[in-house]
């Protein structure tokens, strides 16, 4: 097993596959191009097994909270990347895969990431391990991991 840095074209026809796991929340097709489009795919990782098998993902995006929602000024002078996708097969999971994927926006030197989790996933109580809740949608909760410090926060807010 390894992960590997960047998704191609190729790529996607395997995590396409995932969308069964998503059907409650958008259709296979929606599901692929909303993974495709909204992600930065130079910066997005896989994770391979020993066949070149896709067994995992993370699926990032430049993009920053403030940009997206109001309220969060917290955010405003810092550089973050937003985790679109996170998914390991079923076999691969509780081997701490997940755990090295989502450590890989941290390594990159962001400030911080976060995330959007559709409440019909029921999954913010795994996001919350590691995040905090920003606040509360009607169908999804907004979730960001910081890595730098509050003081470091502070003085980059400064006016």
């Amino acid at each position: 097993m390894k992960i590997v840095k960047g998704v191609y074209r190729k790529h996607f026809d395997q995590i396409s596959e995932w969308a069964v796991y998503f059907e409650h929340i958008m259709n296979v097709r929606t599901f692929a191009t909303y993974n495709y489009y909204n992600s930065n795919l130079s910066i997005s990782y896989l994770l391979i097994d020993d066949e070149e098998n896709v067994v995992g993902a993370y699926l990032l995006a430049k993009n920053q909270i403030n940009h997206f929602y109001k309220g969060v000024e917290k955010f405003e002078n810092l550089n973050g990347v937003e985790g679109i996708l996170l998914f390991i097969k079923e076999e691969y999971r509780g081997l701490g895969w997940g755990e090295k994927l989502k450590d890989k926006p941290k390594e990159m030197g962001f400030d911080y990431v976060w995330g959007r989790q559709h409440k019909k996933l029921n999954n913010l109580h795994h996001w919350l391990k590691r995040r905090e809740l920003i606040f509360e949608k009607e169908r999804e909760y907004v979730t960001a991991q910081i890595f730098i410090s509050e003081s470091e926060i502070a003085k980059r807010n400064v006016v």
